[in-house]
């Protein structure tokens, strides 16, 4: 049976969550008031199956906030079945990390690993959520950011990558011309939630992005022997 707990209420600040318990404070302001915006962590669990996701508090518009927590959980737990998880046979570990918060949005990142029963090994799983909490709605890359010139970023000298394996940095430079700009920019134009439906079935995005200080971080899948990612920060005020 599927279970959830929740762990000790909040506030959210820019601050890497560690497990269920870890705090996150901040405010965030509105023009008419001040706004205090509190996050609760909680656990989503089945089987072998846990997810990590934050459940917000603090807004006065209740539909609206039911709403923006409804997107919330769907989309983190939305990798189970985009990805055909097995909760009773595969292990699935993801943690959330809010990584930016303002009165107008939230950035939460989902890290953690993935083995599912046929494999030998775990994968390196990364996906974040933006959400415009005025609007109760998803953004993505898109919203944000040309998907065009970020292409033309990664294939550029200047790209900065902020991975922290050296292994999956040195494969993305050895191959990221294997493939070009067109390939890229298709990438970074389906980034993000909402998930995609192609024939008929809910597809996961490939790549995933937020904002943190300005800069724009964007995920780029790489092989499996090279921890299955990397991500890329782009300054837009320095390009």
């Amino acid at each position: 049976m599927a279970q959830t707990k929740s762990s000790d209420s909040s506030d959210i600040k820019k601050s890497e969550s560690k497990s269920s318990d870890t705090k996150n404070s901040s405010k965030t302001t509105s023009k008419e008031s001040s706004v205090s915006v509190k996050s609760t962590l909680k656990n989503f669990t089945e089987g072998k199956t846990s997810i990590q996701y934050p459940v917000l508090s603090g807004i006065d518009d209740a539909s609206k906030l039911a709403k923006i927590n409804g997107l919330i959980e769907d989309n983190a737990r939305s990798i189970i079945n985009a990805m055909g998880i097995d909760s009773t046979e595969d292990t699935l570990d993801i943690k959330a990390n809010i990584i930016n918060s303002d009165r107008k949005r939230i950035s939460i990142s989902y890290t953690g690993t993935l083995k599912k029963a046929s494999d030998t090994d775990k994968t390196n799983i990364f996906y974040s959520n933006t959400i415009d909490l005025d609007n109760a709605a998803n953004l993505s890359l898109k919203d944000f950011a040309d998907p065009y010139t970020i292409a033309g970023y990664v294939l550029s000298d200047d790209v900065e990558i902020v991975s922290s394996y050296k292994s999956a940095s040195d494969y993305f430079m050895q191959h990221r011309a294997d493939t070009g700009i067109d390939y890229y920019t298709k990438l970074f134009s389906e980034a993000d939630f909402p998930l995609k439906t192609e024939n008929g079935k809910k597809i996961f995005p490939k790549s995933f992005s937020y904002i943190k200080n300005g800069d724009v971080y964007v995920s780029i899948p790489t092989d499996h022997t090279s921890e299955d990612y990397i991500l890329v920060k782009f300054s837009p005020s320095s390009k």
